[in-house]
């Protein structure tokens, strides 16, 4: 086993740079629930481009250079029990990521959150278009840092 983190680099919302990812393989296991939130089957991608969605809406000028999953994510679902012989059908499903963000702040500044990032996807089951997705982003640490590690 390698001592270093695999890498993904991830197009930025800023073009032309990239963020690196790591630690999403955590989250492979549980790809194809992850899949039920309907934002296909590029997790490391997608949570990515919505972390930075929500960072630069409050902070224009910032740019994301890091994410890191810190462990699996959290996954609860729901479900209506099927009919006689049937297994139950999933209607709803939470998932939260639980990150770590490197940011570099408009003035250079270099900052360190904590993150949890969660989805929120209900009537996963229906589709005639009832179906929704919703995000919270919640910061639970910060600090400033005076070097990239």
């Amino acid at each position: 086993m390698s001592d270093v983190d695999p890498v993904d680099l991830i197009p930025s919302l800023n073009k032309p740079h990239w963020v690196e990812a790591r630690g999403f393989e955590q989250a492979d296991v549980s790809a194809h629930m992850i899949s039920w939130l309907g934002r296909g089957n590029g997790f490391r991608q997608f949570v990515t481009n919505d972390v930075e969605g929500e960072l630069y809406a409050q902070t224009p000028g910032a740019q994301l250079l890091s994410i890191t999953c810190k462990g699996p994510p959290n996954l609860e679902t729901r479900a209506m029990p099927g009919g006689v012989g049937q297994g139950a059908t999933p209607t709803d499903i939470s998932v939260i990521f639980p990150l770590s963000l490197t940011i570099q702040m408009p003035d250079e500044a270099l900052w360190k959150l904590d993150v949890e990032h969660n989805y929120d996807a209900a009537n996963i089951h229906l589709k005639d278009g009832r179906r929704t997705l919703t995000q919270n982003f919640s910061v639970v640490g910060h600090e400033r840092i005076t070097e990239l590690r």
